[in-house]
């Protein structure tokens, strides 16, 4: 049995948070960069919407999906499993020279964020003990604020500069930092988990 120290389950829930938020920092930064991006791609608007929307049209299929593989795969892996798709697509985005692979890009982060849309919650509950679950659930639920407030407040930074090209190349190492924080601190729940309040 292992035992979670009650600052442990802290440390879990905020590097859950921070996954969370490098999701959304990986869905919201397509906001502030679309201009660039039609500029440089060209693009017409129903182009442009349906790059906006892909996200939406995914979480109809995966959701349903990734809820009945957890039980198998484990949160833990879920978790590492959306950070990785995420670094993925915002590289294949980064690298692209056409729209299709943006697409490819923009899908493979969609996939990453619904995935731990699932994942962020049960490992929250998981790895928590009942009198302070609420307030970590409570953490939890500002992922999607954080991660968007993050990617509008950068743009206005990175975009004049580095182009939206600099922005995806934040969210990337973000997600990076991010994975590794998951590995290091994340428990295997596949093994069983125990509570204790010591320091």
């Amino acid at each position: 049995m292992s035992s979670l120290a009650y600052k442990h389950q802290w440390l879990i829930t905020v590097i859950t948070v921070l996954c969370g938020a490098v999701c959304g920092v990986h869905i919201a930064k397509l906001g502030p960069s679309m201009t660039a991006i039609i500029n440089e791609y060209s693009m017409s608007l129903t182009k442009a919407g349906v790059l906006a929307s892909t996200f939406t049209l995914l979480t109809i299929f995966v959701g349903a999906l990734v809820g009945n593989l957890m039980p198998r795969i484990g949160v833990k892996r879920l978790i590492c499993s959306a950070m990785m798709l995420s670094s993925i697509g915002g590289i294949i985005a980064l690298a692209s020279t056409n729209y299709e692979a943006l697409i490819i890009g923009r899908a493979l982060e969609g996939i990453g964020l619904i995935i731990m849309m699932i994942a962020g919650p049960t490992a929250v509950s998981m790895f928590t003990d009942r009198d302070s679950r609420a307030k970590h659930m409570g953490l939890w639920a500002a992922f999607m604020p954080l991660g968007t407030g993050l990617s509008f407040l950068l743009a206005p930074y990175i975009i004049p500069t580095d182009g939206w090209r600099g922005l995806w190349s934040f969210s990337i190492i973000f997600s990076v930092a991010s994975l590794l924080c998951a590995l290091a601190f994340v428990p295997n729940d596949r093994q069983p988990i125990s509570f204790s309040v010591d320091q």
